[in-house]
């Protein structure tokens, strides 16, 4: 039986006591079982540590990888960036703490690479929800695209034309190619350009039109702190 491919699951995890429960959940419930999650600490000043060590022994009962890192608050860039350099899988995957992935979000994606080994990216769609109301979805992340299965997507992803990121999941080797030092600028945004632009300039998109991923709509959500 052939071994399953080890995907990285990175989270930066900034004052996430509230929420990073159902994060957590979310990645404990996957179909799929070779998963390494690295978790990075970005200087919670809350119970955010407390939870990570409650899922400890959970994580490795399902078999999964853990790496656990703090660091001083540098902002969800600068948790990223800490992060792409502990990860050991063939494909990884980011998360922000407060959002979470429907069960099936891995083995699909997993699935896709291995029949299209063409593709570097895969890209999924997703729902945006509000955190009052986790069950009804305001809207998809694809709303208003209209291609969304074009292959080459850089000029798209800069002046953000029918694109959307949600949830991309990497090739860890094609990434390596285009970023061999694993080193983006440690910014509090934009760190989605940073990490799949080089990607995407070099090679092509994949694309599942399923929702596979939730987006949490929050006043404080980790994307939009910038202490």
């Amino acid at each position: 039986m052939s071994i399953k491919p080890l995907v990285s699951i990175i989270t930066p995890c900034y004052n996430s006591e509230k929420y990073l429960h159902r994060y957590l959940d979310s990645v404990l419930g996957q179909t799929y079982d070779n998963i390494e999650l690295v978790l990075v600490n970005d200087g919670s000043q809350d119970g955010t540590e407390q939870v990570i060590y409650s899922y400890k022994d959970q994580i490795e009962a399902r078999g999964y990888k853990l790496k656990y890192i703090v660091q001083e608050n540098k902002g969800i860039g600068g948790a990223i960036n800490t992060g792409i350099k502990h990860m050991t899988g063939e494909y990884f995957a980011w998360c922000d703490s407060d959002n979470f992935y429907s069960s099936d979000y891995v083995e699909k994606k997993i699935s896709f690479f291995l029949n299209h080994p063409e593709y570097a990216v895969v890209r999924c769609d997703g729902y945006i929800v509000n955190e009052e109301n986790l069950k009804k979805p305001l809207a998809k992340m694809s709303n208003g695209n209209t291609d969304l299965y074009n292959e080459k997507l850089f000029y798209n992803s800069i002046d953000e034309t029918n694109f959307h990121f949600g949830c991309a999941m990497v090739r860890v080797s094609d990434f390596d190619t285009v970023n061999p030092t694993r080193e983006i600028y440690e910014s509090r945004e934009g760190q989605n350009w940073q990490l799949l632009l080089p990607v995407l300039y070099h090679f092509k998109s994949g694309y599942i039109d399923e929702p596979m991923f939730y987006f949490v709509f929050r006043q404080n959500s980790v994307s939009n702190v910038t202490e």
